[in-house]
């Protein structure tokens, strides 16, 4: 399990860029990850800003994150007590009958790596409660990333979701800094005989348009 202390805790206010959008804001239970280029100097070309969180299939129960045409439904997951202590997931829900697949951050001491989607929980991930909503990594300040690098299992390169805790030194130039802002979206219900559970999901603050 990954601990959050009380300086880490207080640092995940700064690990979510603010990135204020036009449109209004709401509560949902599901939402979509979009992408924001928090500096448009060091956007890709073409441009990353307004794509969508997604995955590719890696593996057995194996994904990498991706920035795609389409939009995976998300959900932060967790008790109350885990809210108010920001050691919540963020989880999608994949495969028939369902299994939860969590955002998986290399940590602090880690090299930077392409983001996983896997399935379970996921490290800690949370969306930061403000006027400009978005994810924060619970492991440690720093920025998401949009990397156009190669996926090593199509051997082709996709526009790959990271993180750098150390954005002064760590962004190549094959990689814009974001902000993952939601998108108030339909969670649907599970079936019967779902691995998943919708037990303790978390109401969050997420934008109805114009993202």
């Amino acid at each position: 399990m990954h601990i959050i202390t009380t300086l880490g805790m207080a640092a995940l206010a700064a690990a979510a860029p603010a990135v204020r959008q036009a449109g209004s804001l709401s509560q949902s239970n599901g939402f979509i990850l979009i992408a924001k280029v928090t500096d448009p100097s060091r956007d890709l070309d073409p441009s990353v800003d307004g794509m969508p969180l997604s995955a590719i299939h890696t593996g057995a129960a194996l994904n990498a994150a991706v920035l795609w045409s389409s939009g995976r439904v998300f959900y932060q997951n967790g008790t109350a007590e885990q809210a108010q202590l920001k050691q919540t997931t963020i989880i999608t829900d994949a495969v028939m009958p369902g299994f939860p697949f969590g955002i998986y951050v290399q940590g602090p001491a880690e090299p930077r790596d392409i983001i996983s989607i896997n399935v379970g929980s996921g490290t800690y991930n949370i969306i930061a409660e403000s006027d400009a909503p978005a994810m924060a990594n619970g492991l440690g300040s720093g920025t998401y990333l949009a990397c156009n690098a190669t996926v090593p299992y199509y051997q082709r390169k996709f526009i790959t979701l990271q993180y750098a805790y150390d954005p002064a030194t760590d962004i190549p130039a094959e990689c814009a800094p974001i902000a993952l802002v939601p998108q108030c979206a339909t969670l649907d219900e599970l079936p019967e005989d779902s691995h998943s559970s919708h037990e303790f999901v978390q109401q969050v603050p997420c934008y109805e348009e114009g993202v």
